[in-house]
Order: C-alpha cells, then sequence, then structure tokens
C-alpha cells in the first residue's frame, strides 16, 4: 500500500505512546536498557556457496550500534526485546525503542500489540489485538515487495508458586517483515532479495532454544531457512498448555459441583442432611467463571492469529513457487501442514472453552438453586407454624382482637379456644414433619447398606482372588487394574490437577 493511502493517526498514537511510557518502559540511562539481536550472515546460502554464520544473542544499546545492522544484508535478523516479570516493564527504554521501529520501518499498528506489556495490576483481555497485516511495494535499488505482520499469542505456564492457582497466563509480540524481490528476471530468489527481521517481545524460554537450535542447524548445514519456521516455533510453544490449564478448570469445577450436590466421587459417600453455601464457595465459583470468561476471550483470538499466518504462509508459497528450490518448496508445504495442525488444535481449543462455559453456568445455575431450595425451607418451617393457627381460626370462626365502639382493640373473652387447640395442633404439625425426614433419611441409608452388602457378596470375592494372584504385583498395581477393568471407581477425575482448588476443599 502506498504511504499516502494509511490511516494511520500517528498524533494519537504517539499521546498513547506517551501515556504508557513510564509504566511500559524502562527508565533512561537504565542498565536493563539492552537488545538481544541474531544474525544470520550469509552471502548465497541457497547455492550452498560462501560461508554462513550465526551470531546469537548480541547485545545491542542503541545509536550506532542499531545502525549498522541496517547496513547488512543478513538472511534473517531477530530482536528480542526481554521482560524480567510479566507484570514489569520491557527491558528497553522508549528512546531506544523508537529507533528500532524507524530503523527498521515497523508499521504503526503494530504499537498496539507493544501496549499489552508493562507494568500492571490486572490483565484486560480486550487490549489485546487481532492479527494485523500489511503490504508495501518499495522501489529503492529493485522493486521489492514488503509483507508486514503483527500479533500477540498467548500462553499458559506453571507460576512456580504453589499457591490455589499454579498457571499464570503470559504473552509474547512478534513483528515479522519479509522483503522479496519482485523482478521478473530473476528465476531464483537470492539471498539478498529475500529478508527477514523479526522483532520479538517477551519471548519463553523455550521459544528463544528452539530458535537458536533452529538457526544454528540452518548455519551448520548451510542450508535455506524459512521464516515460517521462527513463526511455527512461537505457535508450538504457545499452544502447549492450555490442554492442562482448561483440565485444571474443569478439576475446580467438578469440585465445586460435588459440593454443591452434597456427593463426594464415589456413590459410598453418604450426604449430610443439610448443606450451607458459604461465601467462601460462591466466591470460588466467581473466580473460575472469570477464568472460563478469559478463555472465551483468549483462544478465539489465538485461532484467528494462527490461521493469519496460515494464510501468509500460503500466499507466501503460491506467490513464490516457481522462484523456490524444489527442497524449498518441500520444506514450505511441510509447514504449512503444521499449521493446519495448529489450526485443528486451536479449534478443539475453542469447543473446550464452550464447553467449560456451558458446564460453569450449569454449575452456577445449580447454586442459585440450592440459595432457592433452602429459601423455600424456610417458608415451609413458618407455613407449618401459621398454618394451624389458620385452621383453627376459620374452623372456629374465631378471632383474637375485636374493636370496640370507641375504637381501641381488646382481646374476646373466647380467644384462649384458638391458643388452646392451634397450639397442640402446631406441636403434632411439627412432629409429623420431623417423623417424616426422618424416616425418609433412614430409607435412603438403609438403602446404600443394601447396595453395599449386595457389592461386597457380588463382587468383593472377585476382587480379593484377583488381588491375591501372584505375590509379584502390588496392591497398588492391583488397584489400578480393577479400576481400568471397572471394578472400582477412580478416585479422582484428574489426578494431575488434583492440587488445585485444595485450599478450599481443606476449608470445608
Amino acid at each position: 500500500m502506498d504511504a499516502g493511502l494509511q490511516l494511520d493517526d500517528l498524533e494519537r498514537l504517539q499521546l498513547r505512546i506517551d501515556a504508557r511510557a513510564a509504566t511500559l518502559f524502562q527508565p533512561l540511562s537504565s542498565s536493563k536498557s539492552v537488545l538481544y539481536i541474531c544474525r544470520l550472515l550469509s552471502s548465497q546460502l541457497r547455492q550452498g556457496e560462501g560461508e554462513s554464520r550465526l551470531v546469537w544473542n548480541k547485545e545491542v544499546s542503541g545509536g550506532s550500534q542499531l545502525q549498522d545492522l541496517r547496513e547488512t544484508g543478513d538472511a534473517c535478523q531477530l530482536v528480542f526485546v526481554r521482560q524480567d516479570r510479566s507484570w514489569s516493564r520491557l527491558n528497553i527504554e522508549l528512546a531506544h525503542f523508537q529507533e528500532l521501529v524507524k530503523l527498521y520501518d515497523i508499521f504503526p499498528p503494530f504499537w498496539e500489540c507493544v501496549f499489552t506489556f508493562g507494568r500492571k495490576t490486572r490483565e484486560n483481555e480486550l487490549n489485546f489485538p487481532r492479527f494485523k497485516t500489511r503490504s508495501h511495494l518499495t522501489l529503492g535499488t529493485g522493486p521489492h515487495q514488503l509483507e508486514e505482520s503483527a500479533y500477540v499469542i498467548r500462553r499458559v505456564e506453571l507460576n512456580g508458586r504453589g499457591n490455589s492457582d499454579p498457571w499464570s497466563i503470559r504473552q509474547t509480540g512478534v513483528y515479522h517483515g519479509i522483503k522479496t524481490s519482485t523482478s521478473a528476471t530473476s528465476q531464483k530468489l537470492r539471498q539478498m532479495d529475500l529478508q527477514s527481521k523479526f522483532l520479538i517481545i517477551a519471548p519463553s524460554k523455550n521459544a528463544e532454544s528452539k530458535m537458536a537450535q533452529h538457526l544454528e542447524q540452518a548455519a551448520l548445514s548451510k542450508s535455506s531457512i524459512s521464516p515460517w519456521n521462527i513463526h511455527r516455533i512461537i505457535i508450538s510453544d504457545s499452544l502447549a498448555g492450555w490442554q492442562d490449564y482448561m483440565a485444571s478448570i474443569e478439576t475446580r469445577l467438578c469440585q465445586q459441583t460435588v459440593d454443591l450436590i452434597c456427593y463426594g466421587p464415589n456413590d459410598d459417600d453418604e450426604p449430610p442432611p443439610d448443606w450451607d453455601l458459604k461465601y467462601g464457595r460462591r466466591q470460588e465459583l466467581k473466580v473460575i467463571e472469570n477464568f472460563v470468561m478469559d478463555l472465551m476471550i483468549i483462544v478465539p483470538a489465538m485461532l484467528d492469529t494462527i490461521d493469519g499466518l496460515r494464510v501468509q504462509c500460503r500466499k507466501f508459497l503460491e506467490t513464490n513457487k516457481v522462484k523456490l528450490t524444489k527442497a524449498e518448496r518441500c520444506c514450505h508445504e511441510m509447514i504449512l501442514r503444521e499449521f493446519d495442525e495448529y489450526v485443528k488444535d486451536a479449534k478443539l481449543n475453542v469447543d473446550r472453552a464452550r464447553e467449560l462455559k456451558s458446564r460453569t453456568e450449569s454449575t452456577i445455575n445449580l447454586e442459585k438453586s440450592t440459595k432457592d431450595a433452602a429459601a423455600v425451607k424456610i417458608l415451609t418451617v413458618i407455613t407449618l407454624i401459621y398454618l394451624p393457627t389458620t385452621i383453627v381460626a376459620n374452623f372456629f370462626s374465631t378471632q383474637f382482637v375485636q374493636t370496640n365502639d370507641s375504637g381501641h382493640m381488646t382481646i374476646l373473652e373466647n380467644s384462649w379456644i384458638l391458643a388452646a387447640v392451634s397450639a397442640p395442633l402446631t406441636a403434632v404439625t411439627i412432629m409429623l414433619w420431623w417423623l417424616w425426614v426422618y424416616l425418609a433419611q433412614r430409607r435412603r441409608k438403609g438403602a446404600l447398606n443394601w447396595r453395599h452388602k449386595l457389592r461386597s457378596i457380588l463382587v468383593q470375592p472377585f476382587i480379593l482372588s484377583t488381588r491375591n494372584h501372584g505375590n509379584d504385583v502390588s496392591s497398588a498395581g492391583s488397584v489400578e487394574r480393577d479400576i481400568e477393568r471397572g471394578i472400582l471407581p477412580p478416585a479422582e477425575k484428574h489426578p494431575e490437577a488434583a492440587s488445585i482448588g485444595s485450599s478450599m476443599t481443606a476449608a470445608k
């Protein structure tokens, strides 16, 4: 797109940068303001000629060191902006970051990704932008097509704090600019004609390690490097922990449901006669609801980002298919198939998030029903007390008080009949209600005992004979086999996440 057709509001953007600078960037002359540069140097990497060399984690503090990067014809440049903690400021000064943005000619929408970082007390999921792309045609030394993309990808990691919330949601910001030659005379893309520049904010240690291994292997083997492999590493790392995270939320939600219906995970547990919904339970349920609502925003945004990268990769392959070698085409086709798998994983996560939302809503409705049932029980007791009095008053046509001619209220002489009849009748009504509740509990307990007796007669001998078969098998292994055969129920639905919410269970 021509520069004159771009509609970026740069004045408003600068106001937002100035407003966020104190919480987003390091102060002036900070010792933490360091960029880490990775450069893959090669002159004719695609033809297998020349010497390839990788420079990894080179520290750059700005100024002339940044200007030197622009003069090089690297095959790939990766600039890392690191962050000590997910709630702290970026390890770079505002002036150095703006200098880098100007040097790489990064398009303004990337600032929307930058604003999601910095010092904050809470996360607002509505602040995260969607996947952004833009195309430019630059002339310079020759016609070149510049494809830019920017996105923020979320990931979930164990925080190691050891509390009831062991997971933390973090993010990585990525800018990618790739320049390809549009000359019709070139039959093959030369290394100088294909340049990729990445600006990666707060990547995980695992993603950095994978990128270093990939670039080292490409440098040693003098093979072609695809920029989409960098995206693939970041996406793969971001998708890794969401399944376990959702399983932990489901475990906490299941525990809340168990507490609401007053039953344990096994049918052997006898429910208590009454259970009071405490404030702590409602608070835990609200926390789970907030987690699920955040998932409903995060996971679809991840799907949009991954699908956008897949479209960009497919477009690159279709545009440059003739210019790429057979090995390079094969490599890009394999990467494209990987993106297809990532899209399927993201869609599955969206479906799981919807299922969690549905289960959470069901549990909340169950909690409301429990409170309504408690209110109805109170009204029933009140009705039991006043109903006999109402019946007696209607049957005997008696009144307790009467207004005389002077306008004063007086107690009637025969009002003792109302008290004499209704008091014993009220006592009898309450006794009958208590007896009915008591017999119902005994009947339920008796049915449970009969079930235990029947199980001990039919199932227990088979279990004992199975466990005594072979002395080399431990009791733990026997229990696992019984669970697999369906003889014994599992103790927990998700034992790997059983520790989550333990504090709430202990407080019960």
